[in-house]
């Protein structure tokens, strides 16, 4: 089901929230309210399963969290709740702490990191592009956590694989809480 949240008296029109079928947890706990807002705590890992459909080519993502002992978010896609470890995925990283700004790239790589977290409250967004496509799906996330440090990294799946899920994970032994919020541009 999908609900258009801009505006609710067009619901063909402009960017729709959805309703991931069902939540794949590593640990901790996890649920999904009828808007389609899903809720996770203490967990180490989270698959949004069945959220990519070929009813959207794009989607947007808003990701809300705090983590315990992690300083790394990562992200797979995946498919019917297996998600894809190839070495296929390549990162472009831009990162501005204080007065510093780093830059990195890393290639062939078998997930994506989207951010730096800490045990502050943070917030990214993430623009995925064509995951349920047979075509390369890309992204770009950007966030901002900590003591005001700005995130933007974009990649690339080069694989021609047909996504449904996405899953994020934080590094090991970590886990994070908070919310996620899917939504599909209308084509």
């Amino acid at each position: 089901m999908a609900i258009n949240r801009l505006n609710p008296d067009y619901p063909d029109a402009g960017i729709v929230q959805l309703i991931p079928t069902s939540l794949t947890l590593g640990s901790g706990s996890g649920s999904v309210d009828g808007n389609g807002a899903v809720t996770f705590s203490g967990v180490s890992s989270i698959s949004l399963n069945g959220c990519f459909t070929a009813s959207y080519d794009n989607y947007k993502i808003y990701v809300n969290m705090s983590a315990s002992n992690v300083w790394s978010c990562r992200m797979r896609l995946g498919s019917s709740g297996t998600p894809n470890t190839a070495s296929t995925y390549n990162l472009q990283s831009l990162v501005i702490s204080n007065t510093s700004v780093t830059a990195s790239q890393q290639l062939s790589t078998n997930q994506f990191s989207i951010t730096d977290v800490s045990t502050d409250f943070g917030s990214t967004e993430i623009d995925v592009m064509q995951p349920f496509n047979s075509s390369h799906t890309l992204f770009n996330s950007k966030g901002i956590y900590a003591t005001t440090q700005m995130q933007n990294r974009s990649g690339r799946f080069a694989g021609t694989t047909s996504f449904t899920d996405i899953v994020f994970y934080p590094d090991s032994p970590g886990t994070i809480t908070g919310t996620i919020r899917v939504y599909g541009y209308r084509n």
